[in-house]
């Protein structure tokens, strides 16, 4: 006769997985009751696998080169955000001095 010998981490995470499995059959919304371990092992996996600080930063990096930045989207002749934000704070100023 073959026995299994099991960890009590592995018993109280497949205890924990059957429990979970068991509550998502009980959400009465469609899906929710085709739930399987397997499905839950797949989602926590994924979780499992997160980036080191330097990957993220790395993927942010590429992102930023990807995507265009403002001083890109400036027609000819038009202000950038930048300017506009110098003029209004130069008009505030100006406007509690008058008040003064």
């Amino acid at each position: 006769m073959f026995y299994l010998m099991v960890s009590g981490a592995e018993q109280t995470k497949a205890s924990g997985e059957r429990q979970s499995v068991e509550a998502a059959w009980s959400v009465p919304a469609q899906g929710f009751s085709d739930v399987q371990v397997k499905d839950l092992q797949e989602i926590v996996g994924q979780h499992q696998q997160q980036q080191t600080i330097e990957e993220m930063l790395e993927e942010d990096e590429e992102q930023e080169e990807q995507q265009p930045t403002q001083e890109d989207d400036v027609k000819p002749g038009e202000p950038t955000t930048r300017q506009l934000t110098e003029f209004l704070t130069t008009i505030a100023r100006l406007s509690e001095q008058l008040e003064e």
